[in-house]
């Protein structure tokens, strides 16, 4: 926990995004909305917005959405690398360890 010197989120989320190499946002329903008559169960709209300020200063390829299982996407984020899970975040560890290393964040287990 850092202390927030009286800035806002989006200040502090640029102060430490500036320390960052790879960002993962971790979509789950939380809200629900309505198109028509159907009950849509989406993310909500400041983690979508949190993401687009992710992908503007990395790009698509240093993001990466950790999307709970039946929660709703807009279609353009189908472009980002999408890891499902079901319950908890653990149950994605080793694809997450995978990708990190693919790009070069992490050093591979591998000897």
């Amino acid at each position: 926990n850092e202390n927030d010197n009286g800035k806002t989120v989006i200040e502090k989320l640029e102060d430490y995004g500036k320390d960052c190499a790879f960002a993962f946002a971790i979509i789950t329903p939380d809200d629900i909305a309505y198109n028509k008559d159907k009950k849509i169960f989406q993310a909500r709209p400041n983690v979508l917005y949190e993401l687009g300020w992710f992908m503007g200063r990395y790009g698509r390829s240093k993001v990466r959405l950790l999307c709970k299982t039946g929660t709703s996407l807009p279609s353009d984020l189908l472009g980002i690398v999408n890891i499902e899970f079901n319950e908890k975040l653990e149950e994605v560890y080793r694809k997450i360890r995978v990708d990190l290393e693919n790009i070069g964040i992490l050093e591979s287990n591998k000897n």
